[in-house]
C-alpha cells in the first residue's frame, strides 16, 4: 500500500450503524412506492409500452441498490464506481442534447385524422349553388363591422333588435343602417337558401382564433343589422318587408344550427331566440298581422325535434376535436411516417399545415419533453383513436329517445374510468374532452330551443285565432286546428305548456324539467338540481315587459336569498 493509498484511507470515514439503518429502510421505501405506483399504472393501462419497460428497468435497478447500498456503504468509493456514475450521467446529458439538437432531415407536422374528418364533410356534402355558407363567406369580405357604432352593436343595449322603432326616434342610426343596404341585400340573398354549409374546423382551438372569431363577429354583426332593419319597418309600417326580414334573421339561426359544432349551435340558439321573441312581439301587439303573414311566419318557424340526428353529427365532431388535440402529441412527415412529437410543450393545436423549421427556441426543454412523452402516451395516434371512440361511445346513448337523463352522473363515472386510458394526455388536455355535465347543458338548451318554436306557433295560432273571433282563446284546444299537433307537446317535459288569459291578454310558458308549475319562473340549475323553478317563459319573454321581469327577480331572491349568486331569471 502506498502513502497516498493510506492517507486516502483515513481521510473515509465508516458510516455509522445509524446511518446504514436508514439508507437500507428509505431503499427499500422508495421499491414499495415506485413498485406501487407501476403496478397502478399498469391496472389502468396509463403507461405506454416504452414506459412499461422503462418503469419495470426502473424497479429492478432501485430493488438492486436497496439490497446491496449496505454492503457499498460499508467501503469506501472505488475510482471505478465513480468512473461509471460520471459517465452514465455525461452519456444521458449527451442524450438529451443530441436528441433537442438534431437537425430534422423532413419536415414534419401534427397527426391529424384526416380521414375522419373527410367522412363527416361528405355527410354533410351540398352542391355549390345550394349553399348558403359561399354567399356568406363573399359578403364577409365587404362586411367591415365598427366598434363606434354601439348604439346597435352593444350587447347592453338591444332595444333596436327587442321591437319596433322609427327613423323619427333614432335618426342616426337610421341613416347607420341605410348606408348598410348592401349587406341587408346579401343577407336576403343568403337566407333563400336551405342549405349552409361552412367547413369543419377540425381543431379545438380554431373557433377562437382570430380567423375563426372574426368570423363569427361578422355573422353575428349583420343578424343584428337585418334585425334592427326588420325591427324599423314593423315600427315605420312596412309589415310585408319586415316580415320578410324576421324569417332571414330566423334562418340565420336555422344556418348556424347546420354547423356540426356546439359552439355554433349555443350561438344558433340565441339568435333564433332574439328572432322569436321579436316575431311573438309583432305577432301578439301588431293588429296589422295579417293571414298572409302569420302563414309566412309559421312555415318558417320549424316545430320538429331533430335531436336523435343532431347529436350524432355533434358528437362526432368533438370526438375528431379531442382526437386531433392529442394528435398534436405526435408528428407525421410526408411519407406517412408517424413519431412523437419534439414540440410537447408548444404549439398544441397548430394548423395541419404548418411546416416547423430546424430550429425553434428552447429546444433543449423540447427534447426532455419528447423523451418524457413516450413514458406515459399510447404507442400511437392509432390507438388514441381507439381510446377516444371507446369513451364517447357511451355518449351515443344519449340520442335515443328513451334515454333516462338521470343517468349521466353514472355515465360520468363510466367516462372517468374508460378515460384513465389516456390520463397522462389528459393531464394536459382533459379540457378537450366532453364531459356528462356539458351534454346535460347541451341537451337543455336544445330543448328549449325546440319550445321556443312550438310555443312561437302556439302564439301564430292564438293570433289566428284572434283575428277571427275578436278575442284570445279560453285553451289551446280552441287552436289545435291551426297548429300542428307536435307544436302542443312541451319537448322538455313531454307534457303540455301553460296558457292563461289576464288582464291584459295570455302567458304561456312551459314547466320545465321538472313538470312543475312555478308561474313562468326560472333561476339558473346546475344538473340533477331538480328544487328550483325551472320555468321557461314564452309570453311574455324577458325584455318584453320590464315591470313583470323586476316583480319576478323580486321573487326568486325573496326565495333564494339576495346573496345566491347562483340565482339568475331567465
Amino acid at each position: 500500500m502506498t502513502e497516498k493509498q493510506g492517507k486516502a484511507k483515513k481521510e473515509w470515514k465508516k458510516p455509522s450503524r445509524r446511518a446504514i439503518i436508514f439508507a437500507t429502510i428509505m431503499g427499500w421505501l422508495c421499491v414499495l412506492l415506485w413498485g406501487a405506483y407501476y403496478v397502478y399504472a399498469m391496472v389502468h393501462a396509463v403507461l405506454s409500452p416504452i414506459g412499461q419497460a422503462v418503469g419495470a428497468a426502473c424497479i429492478v435497478l432501485l430493488l438492486h441498490t436497496a439490497v446491496t447500498a449496505p454492503r457499498h456503504m460499508m467501503k469506501p468509493p472505488s475510482k471505478r464506481r465513480r468512473l461509471i456514475v460520471f459517465c452514465g450521467a455525461v452519456l444521458a446529458m449527451a442524450f438529451v442534447v443530441v436528441w433537442s439538437y438534431w437537425p430534422d432531415s423532413e419536415f414534419w407536422r401534427p397527426y391529424t385524422f384526416d380521414d375522419e374528418l373527410d367522412a363527416i364533410e361528405a355527410k354533410r356534402a351540398v352542391p355549390d349553388e345550394d349553399n348558403a355558407a359561399l354567399l356568406y363567406e363573399a359578403l364577409f369580405e365587404h362586411v367591415a363591422p365598427d366598434f363606434n357604432e354601439p348604439d346597435i352593436l352593444r350587447p347592453e343595449d338591444n332595444r333596436f333588435i327587442a321591437g319596433p322603432w322609427t327613423s323619427d326616434e333614432e335618426p342616426e342610426v337610421s341613416k347607420w343602417l341605410n348606408e348598410n343596404d348592401v349587406v341587408i341585400a346579401g343577407l336576403m340573398r343568403a337566407c333563400q337558401k336551405d342549405f349552409c354549409r361552412f367547413p369543419v374546423e377540425s381543431r379545438i382551438f380554431a373557433s377562437i382564433e382570430p380567423a375563426g372569431e372574426s368570423q363569427r363577429y361578422k355573422y353575428n354583426f349583420c343578424f343584428k343589422v337585418l334585425l334592427a332593419d326588420a325591427n324599423r319597418d314593423i315600427g315605420e309600417g312596412g309589415i310585408d318587408s319586415g316580415v320578410e326580414k324576421y324569417i332571414c334573421a330566423l334562418q340565420m339561426g336555422e344556418h348556424c344550427l347546420q354547423q356540426p359544432e356546439i359552439l355554433d349551435f349555443y350561438r344558433g340558439f340565441e339568435r333564433k331566440k332574439t328572432a322569436l321573441g321579436a316575431i311573438r312581439r309583432f305577432v301578439v301587439e301588431n293588429e296589422g298581422a295579417t293571414k298572409q303573414h302569420l302563414d309566412m311566419l309559421a312555415k318558417a318557424i320549424e316545430t320538429e325535434n331533430r335531436w336523435a340526428s343532431d347529436w350524432p353529427v355533434v358528437l362526432a365532431v368533438e370526438k375528431l376535436h379531442a382526437k386531433n388535440f392529442c394528435g398534436s402529441f405526435y408528428e407525421v412527415n410526408e411519407k406517412k411516417k408517424v413519431r412523437f412529437t419534439r414540440h410537447i410543450f408548444t404549439d398544441f393545436g397548430r394548423d395541419e399545415d404548418q411546416r416547423f423549421p430546424q430550429y425553434e427556441p428552447n429546444r433543449f426543454g423540447q427534447g426532455v419533453g419528447a423523451i418524457t412523452l413516450p413514458l406515459f402516451a399510447p404507442w400511437s395516434p392509432q390507438t388514441v383513436g381507439v381510446v377516444i371512440d371507446d369513451m364517447y361511445r357511451l355518449f351515443a346513448k344519449a340520442a335515443e329517445p328513451n334515454f333516462d337523463w338521470d343517468t349521466l352522473v353514472e355515465l360520468d363515472e363510466m367516462l372517468c374510468s374508460q378515460s384513465r386510458r389516456l390520463y397522462g394526455i389528459r393531464v394536459f388536455s382533459c379540457f378537450v374532452f366532453i364531459e356528462a355535465s356539458n351534454v346535460w347543458r347541451f341537451h337543455d338548451a336544445y330543448m328549449r330551443d325546440v319550445a321556443g318554436c312550438r310555443g312561437s306557433r302556439l302564439i301564430i295560432g292564438l293570433r289566428s285565432y284572434k283575428n277571427e273571433h275578436g278575442a284570445w282563446p279560453e285553451n289551446l284546444e280552441a287552436i289545435r286546428p291551426l297548429v300542428p299537433a307536435e307544436a302542443f307537446i312541451d319537448p322538455i317535459n313531454g307534457g303540455a305548456f301553460v296558457y292563461r288569459l289576464t288582464e291584459d291578454g295570455f302567458v304561456l310558458y312551459s314547466k320545465g324539467a321538472n313538470g312543475l308549475d312555478e308561474g313562468g319562473k326560472r333561476v339558473y340549475i346546475r344538473p340533477k338540481e331538480k328544487d328550483r323553478p325551472d320555468d321557461m317563459a314564452i309570453w311574455p319573454f324577458k325584455g318584453c315587459d320590464d315591470k313583470d321581469t323586476a316583480e319576478k327577480e323580486e321573487m326568486v331572491q325573496e326565495k333564494t336569498g339576495p346573496n345566491d349568486a347562483e340565482a339568475k331569471v331567465e
